[in-house]
């Protein structure tokens, strides 16, 4: 079975990855996290009408990043491109389905 181009970047990505990880521990640990329509719902942008002491503490112990763009304005296709380096189109999610038909949740 021979692998696709996707699938052999992401391996490459996965290796490299770890082995940077495994002999540089001198190497910053970057944690993204993603949530789907949160906006800037959360105390370090401001709101104070909810509470999440873990998530804050990252953001005390870190750097807490406030400039973002995205390739489309829906949160699936955005979402792709940033797991994947590829745009939407390139990387067939181009609104809820897939360009092939088959429905993501």
């Amino acid at each position: 079975m021979a692998l696709s181009e996707h699938a052999k970047r992401f391996l490459i990505f996965v290796v490299h990855a770890l082995s940077s990880n495994v002999f540089s521990q001198n190497k910053p640990n970057v944690r993204l996290i993603i949530a789907d329509d949160l906006g800037v719902d959360l105390p370090m942008y401001g709101d104070s009408a909810v509470s999440v002491p873990e998530l804050s503490s990252l953001v005390e112990e870190g750097i807490l990043f406030k400039n973002a763009y995205v390739t489309q304005a829906n949160c699936s296709p955005s979402r792709s491109s940033i797991i994947t380096g590829l745009y939407p189109h390139q990387n067939g999610q181009l609104g809820l389905t897939l360009s092939s038909g088959n429905l993501v949740f």
